[in-house]
């Protein structure tokens, strides 16, 4: 910002001090090249030329000369006549000539005759030099024609109003447009330009006061005006029709007696200019110069906001973008020039904009420079070791030696070591007996951190880059490392921003995603690749992110990928890069085809273990029942028989379960409200512990207590607790159940008035084929337990024991609340 404040005054400097004018009129010169006026068909120029002082004399000539021409120019009604010749004094010897140009003159009355402004005497005197009075009594208007030269002499301005003393007499031009437009010139809107109000257009020394300062536009090289020898309009050789309803200046292009002015496009003789400026005039196409004031203040602030602009790019869009910023000021001051005649120099501001190129370069060099050295210092402080050089080499000894890398007396390849060094090697560029030996000293260089000294000039930019050059070789191995380690896993993995941008993708993830997606997973949006992956829950992809970008919360789920039979574990984490915040998601795909099918088999299994063996036990069961008075075997063989086919319907029943259980997953939950379950488990107690006259006893909230689960497997589970609670307690007791919720979490217990368990019997309770022997005349499956803990398991609750010896048991499921965010 300070160097964008400089460099802007000092342009903003340059404008108001005119430091640039070669420079700018050299510009606007080359862009007067260019430029184009409208056609003047009705000028037409009659020159005093050489073939005219060959013919009529030498000059000056009689004063009846011209009043002959005017007669001509009478006749031929012309529009207005300006004569580029000055009158300023009578011919004394003569007087008869001088009579008949007034005659001619007021005749016309349409003439407009110039005033010189010169400087006579030694000390220079400035005076007004108008028409003898006798010419100007029949003149129609009076008008000036100095014309100033700019830079090199080159005429590029006028100024309409000039006079001694006071800006009296308009320009030639500017007299023939207000007598063509019959206004007057004291108000006339015609007059435009830069008032005498600046300093700079007043030059006191000489009395000459001049106003309305103008810049003239030039016409193209290739138009031109009509011109005609004064001779041959006065013999007749051209014919005088051809000037009917024309505006006519007469002026001098003889040689030695006429004025040539040097002009952006080329020499011009001053009657032919003034007949462009008067054209110019009356289009309206005088060109207005900035004043310099706001040039100055218009500069500063757009080197200001260019600078500053410029220099927040990089140094590979730097340079071209001020190359463009510089043409741009160009074509803008060209375009301001030719379509809204305003002169806007610009080269100021290109003069800042180019100081700012090597200055910012600079700076940024120093910045950069300055930034590495310290960078370097602070990771070689970092990467000092914390060992000596020899400790690790002989971990790396050691380590080789103890898996029979190397051989311990001699430190050479073992046998195991050469054969590894063969498999290890990718190519053969290292022999296989020194294969260890290279990877020891790799181990013993590590840690020779060289140790970095500031060195001036071109030894510290080639020192910088050698350290940044071994700095970003120890990343590329570290990255690659990482990029391998991924590769190889058997998962797919993909990590990703939270704007759904893909950072990384593992060889797995592109040979799963590639031939789904059908393109490049770089040009592939990270939604469109996961919804080719359907979840088998009846969440979307769209809605997992948003819960996890609320709640924080991991991720994992089943689900199908599209067009195939792939059976996939989907998981998925946010984590934190920046430490600031969480910034990262990782997705990992497992395929889990083989374990589905597992499953699917171990399902089958248990069916055919639920049907195939089921249906015969109890069909024994049914013939035991049936022919009970007619069987020949004693009494005690048919109940043993009948106990044995009653357990195995057991066993069968509670694998049935508890494969159902763990199963279950939460693709399959619904909301359950356990009010229900807890309805359904009084019955079930009710009419368990008839017999044994027992007394149920409910107590519940009177809150929604919903959970997300399966009815059918929570109600399972109370009714084995319930089940226990009946077939271990006394007839006549009491058995409470029991619904509560705290916070966030539910709770469902039953409690007994049983002869309770022991403390070392806790810890198993819950283990598969584990039956805790209380009484002799129960017996069980031993997975009832088992079954409850694993239904309580998967809907991420826990069971709770509360038992003493003589005085009964609570068992208490511990369920987490239905919330929105769960069933969303």
């Amino acid at each position: 910002m300070a160097l964008a404040i400089t460099i802007g005054m000092l342009s903003g400097f340059l404008a108001q001090s005119s430091s640039t004018r070669g420079l700018d009129w050299l510009y606007f010169d080359n862009l007067q090249q260019l430029s184009h006026l409208p056609p003047a068909s009705d000028i037409a120029i009659i020159e005093i030329d050489d073939k005219s002082i060959a013919q009529v004399g030498r000059w000056p000539w009689p004063r009846k000369t011209h009043a002959e021409l005017l007669d001509i120019l009478s006749y031929v009604n012309s529009k207005a006549v300006i004569f580029d010749v000055l009158f300023s004094e009578l011919d004394s010897k003569t007087p008869q000539s001088d009579l008949r140009f007034a005659e001619a003159l007021k005749k016309n009355d349409k003439v407009i005759l110039p005033i010189h402004i010169e400087t006579v005497g030694q000390q220079g005197q400035v005076i007004e030099s108008p028409p003898a009075n006798l010419f100007y009594a029949n003149a129609r208007a009076l008008g000036h024609v100095h014309i100033d030269s700019e830079d090199r002499g080159i005429v590029r301005s006028i100024f309409l109003k000039e006079g001694v003393g006071s800006a009296f007499w308009p320009h030639l031009s500017l007299a023939l447009l207000a007598f063509l437009k019959k206004e007057p010139i004291a108000d006339s809107p015609l007059i435009m330009g830069v008032r005498a109000a600046n300093p700079d257009l007043t030059t006191d020394s000489l009395g000459v006061v001049k106003d309305f300062y103008n810049l003239l536009p030039m016409p193209a090289t290739d138009q031109g005006l009509v011109h005609y020898s004064y001779a041959d309009i006065l013999n007749g050789t051209v014919d005088a029709e051809l000037l009917r309803e024309k505006i006519i200046f007469i002026g001098a292009s003889a040689t030695g007696l006429g004025d040539l002015l040097a002009t952006p496009i080329g020499t011009m003789t001053g009657v032919e200019l003034n007949a462009w400026i008067f054209h110019a005039l009356r289009n309206n196409l005088l060109i207005q110069s900035y004043p310099k004031n706001k040039l100055a203040f218009l500069t500063f602030v757009s080197v200001l906001l260019l600078t500053i602009a410029l220099g927040r790019l990089s140094p590979r869009v730097f340079l071209t973008c001020t190359l463009l910023a510089i043409s741009t000021v160009l074509l803008f001051s060209a375009l301001l020039l030719f379509f809204g005649r305003l002169w806007l120099p610009p080269m100021a501001t290109i003069i800042g904009l180019m100081l700012f190129v090597p200055l910012w370069s600079w700076l940024r060099a120093e910045r950069v420079l300055r930034f590495l050295r310290d960078q370097i210092d602070e990771l070689s402080l970092q990467s000092q070791p914390f060992h000596e050089p020899l400790g690790r080499q002989n971990d790396a000894i050691q380590f080789l030696n103890t898996i029979g890398m190397i051989t311990p007396s001699t430190g050479k390849s073992s046998q195991n070591g050469r054969n590894a060094a063969r498999t290890l090697q990718l190519s053969r560029t290292i022999e296989t007996e020194s294969f260890w030996k290279e990877q020891i000293s790799k181990e013993s260089n590590r840690t020779k951190y060289p140790i970095h000294k500031k060195t001036e000039g071109v030894e510290l930019i080639a020192r910088t880059i050698s350290q940044l050059e071994a700095i970003k070789k120890n990343d590329r191995e570290n990255r690659q490392l990482i990029e391998k380690s991924l590769s190889q896993l058997q998962d797919a993995v993909c990590i990703s921003d939270l704007c759904g941008r893909i950072i990384f993708t593992n060889k797995l993830f592109q040979q799963w995603f590639e031939p789904v997606t059908r393109q490049p997973l770089q040009k592939t949006l990270l939604l469109d690749i996961l919804n080719t992956v359907h979840l088998n829950a009846a969440a979307s992809w769209t809605q997992t992110l948003s819960t996890m970008y609320q709640t924080g919360q991991q991720f994992s789920g089943e689900a199908t990928l599209a067009e195939s039979d792939t059976q996939l574990l989907c998981q998925a984490s946010l984590i934190s890069i920046t430490q600031t915040q969480r910034d990262t998601l990782i997705l990992t795909f497992t395929d889990i085809t083989p374990l589905k099918a597992a499953e699917k088999a171990r399902s089958d299994a248990l069916n055919f273990l639920s049907h195939d063996l089921r249906s015969p036990l109890v069909s024994v069961l049914a013939i035991l029942e049936r022919n009970q008075s007619k069987a020949h075997l004693p009494s005690n063989t048919a109940q043993s028989i009948e106990t044995l086919v009653r357990k195995n319907l057991d066993y069968a029943e509670h694998f049935l379960q508890l494969s159902r259980a763990d199963s279950l997953t939460e693709a399959t939950m619904v909301p359950c409200d356990l009010h229900a379950v807890l309805d359904g488990a009084q019955v079930y107690a009710t009419a368990l512990s008839s017999p044994k006259s027992m007394n149920i006893v409910v107590d519940r909230c009177y809150e929604d207590a919903w959970v997300l689960g399966d009815l059918s497997l929570l109600e399972r589970a109370l009714n084995n607790l319930i089940s226990n609670a009946v077939k271990f307690s006394p007839a006549a007791t009491t058995i409470k159940l029991a619904l509560v919720k705290q916070e966030s979490t539910l709770l469902l217990s039953v409690s007994d008035q049983g002869p309770g368990i022991d403390e070392q019997d806790l810890s198993k309770l819950f283990d598969r084929f584990t039956r805790i022997k209380r009484t002799e005349s129960t017996f069980g499956a031993g997975l009832g337990l088992n079954f409850v803990a694993t239904v309580v398991r998967r809907h991420n609750g826990e069971v709770l024991v509360n038992s003493k010896r003589h005085i009964g048991s609570t068992f208490t499921l511990n369920l987490p609340a239905l919330t929105e965010q769960n069933l969303f």
